[in-house]
Order: C-alpha cells, then structure tokens, then sequence
C-alpha cells in the first residue's frame, strides 16, 4: 500500500510513495540507535566516531526517498556499521570484593551496571567472638567507577 512518510521526522515533507518506507525506517532506526548511544558512558573516541557518521552520513532535509533508494541504504550502513564497532565502546571499570584484607573477586562491569557480589563470606567464632557478615561497605549497583567493596563483619563477644 501507499504511507504518508515524514522525511526526516519533518511532518511538512512527507511522501505517498510505496516505495522506500523500509529503507528510510532503516535509516532512522540506524540514527536512533547510534543517538541511544551517544547518551551512554561510551569513550570519547567512540563519541567522536559516532558524531562524524551521524553528520557524514545525514540526508538532506529536501532528499526524495523513492528516488534516492540507494542513499538512504548506503547512509543506513555506514550508520550501522559504526555502531556495531562502536557498541562495545562503553567503558568499564573494575569492582574489587575485598574480605579482612583478602580480594576474594574482581569483576569487570560496564558503567551503570551492577557488580555480582561473591557468596556471603562466613567466618568460624573462636574461644572470644562469634562473626556475623552484615553488608558490603560500598554501594555497587550503579557503578561508574573503579571500585573496592569490603565486608564488615559483626563479632560479639563469646558469653
């Protein structure tokens, strides 16, 4: 069938033409995704990447969708392609689990997401103290830094 399609997201150029709206939508999905992108914590080369396909890559405000095909696809994958090598750009940082002094793990995590803490670390009472792991120390489930974790361990006295 026919659509009505806005160039650009330009409600006043639009198009009745049936061909090219899987094309444009394409391209548009393309740009959007590489926009989502660019609101992450992503490195600054991939930013800078990301920025010059977006501008390279642009369709003329007045560009005829069903007369251009071939454009808007070539536009399309240099877009797609920049955000396929771009995707893993997000930077990371290193989360250290730390009990009584002793890294007990270390994991990677993208910014803004969350560490998997280890099990709960137990330790055995002696003739004194009975020990109690109460929490970890440091907030680790929004991560936008390097980051060490440490547990704090109750002990009461033996009665």
């Amino acid at each position: 069938g026919y659509y009505t399609y806005k160039c650009n997201n330009d409600p006043s150029h639009t198009t009745t033409e049936p061909v090219a709206r899987a094309n444009y939508d394409a391209y548009n999905s393309a740009v959007n995704n590489l926009n989502e992108l660019l609101k992450t914590d992503i490195t600054d080369e991939a930013k800078e990447a990301i920025n010059e396909a977006l501008n390279t890559n642009k369709l003329a405000e007045n560009l005829i969708v069903t007369e251009q095909t071939t454009i808007v696809d070539t536009a399309t994958d240099a877009l797609e392609k920049v955000f396929n090598e771009y995707k893993g750009s997000l930077n990371t940082y290193t989360v250290t689990f730390v009990v009584e002094g002793t890294t007990v793990k270390t994991e990677t995590v993208i910014s803004g997401n969350a560490a998997t803490a280890p099990t709960t670390p137990t330790k055995d009472s002696d003739a004194d103290y009975h020990y109690t792991f109460n929490k970890w120390d440091t907030d680790y489930t929004n991560v936008t830094e390097n980051l060490t974790v440490t547990a704090v361990i109750f002990c009461r006295n033996v009665i």
